[in-house]
């Protein structure tokens, strides 16, 4: 397991100004996604909470914690760095958590120190890009009006702060207080 690096990066010195507001709200959901956990048990970040229709869940806040994470590490292989994290072969390919085999999921702690390590990999590989790198467009696979990195980057925080209302949400249906924005 990689060791856990402190919340967020420092930006290399001269980060495209582009840039800065987008790594500004991943820094900001990251913070969040370890208010959205605080307190959260291993057996209840496993719960997947169930939804009308026969054999429906929902997914469970470990899966979209893990969900985040491939995303993340993402975009830090359409940028250029490193995308790989430990859980890769596990998670490759799943789009809810009927892909997966619950039973090899990591535990909670796991998956949290993941996402601090990707998230600090995140950062620096952004802070690293080249105005033609962000305007170069990169291999997407959903129907995007703009390809480019940078289009790509816009869209991914957003599916990020997507997911990160799902875990408020579902932290709430378990019955734990508000997440904190403090």
């Amino acid at each position: 397991m990689t060791t856990e690096p402190s919340e967020s990066a420092a930006p290399q010195p001269h980060p495209q100004p582009v840039v800065l507001p987008w790594i500004g709200l991943l820094r900001t959901n990251q913070f969040l996604i370890k208010q959205c956990f605080a307190e959260i048990s291993d057996q209840d970040a496993r719960f997947a909470p169930p939804c009308r229709g026969e054999g429906s869940e929902l997914n469970s806040l470990i899966f979209l914690a893990l969900h985040m994470l491939d995303a993340r590490a993402y975009l830090v292989r359409l940028a250029g760095g490193d995308g790989d994290h430990a859980f890769s072969p596990l998670t490759r390919g799943a789009r809810s958590q009927s892909d997966l085999d619950l039973a090899a999921l990591p535990s909670l702690p796991e998956v949290l120190a993941e996402l601090k390590v990707v998230h600090r990999r995140l950062e620096t590989t952004l802070a690293g890009v080249s105005e033609e790198q962000l305007a170069a467009e990169v291999d997407f696979p959903a129907p995007l009006p703009d390809k480019s990195l940078l289009g790509v980057l816009a869209f991914l925080s957003q599916h990020d702060s997507y997911h990160l209302g799902q875990l408020a949400y579902i932290r709430r249906l378990l019955g734990y207080p508000p997440m904190s924005y403090t």
